[in-house]
């Protein structure tokens, strides 16, 4: 009997934190591009879009459910300049002998 109640507890308790609001969606901002720009050149971020937040599901060691990163346009970049600096760097390096 009280494995009942157990199970049943735990089952609203899941159900209460699943049930959480999301916020409401922004408006996007129609896609329009500058005249100037050509066809293959890419127009140049404002300083408005690298301050625009962008959450995404990242995955986490050791779990099986991913963590909500929330970062800014400009932080994303920083993070790729480095990281491809750092892979860089890495593949520069002599080879170590065994």
């Amino acid at each position: 009997m009280s494995f009942l109640i157990l199970a049943a507890a735990m089952t609203l308790q899941v159900q209460v934190f699943t049930a959480q609001p999301l916020p409401p969606p922004r408006p996007r901002a129609p896609a329009t591009e500058p005249a100037t720009a050509g066809a293959g050149e890419a127009a140049a971020p404002t300083e408005t879009d690298l301050d625009r937040v962008v959450c995404r599901m990242e995955p986490v060691t050791g779990s099986r459910f991913p963590r909500r990163v929330c970062r800014t346009e400009r932080q994303n970049q920083s993070e790729r300049n480095e990281s491809r600096d750092m892979l860089q760097k890495i593949q520069k390096l002599p080879d170590i002998p065994a």
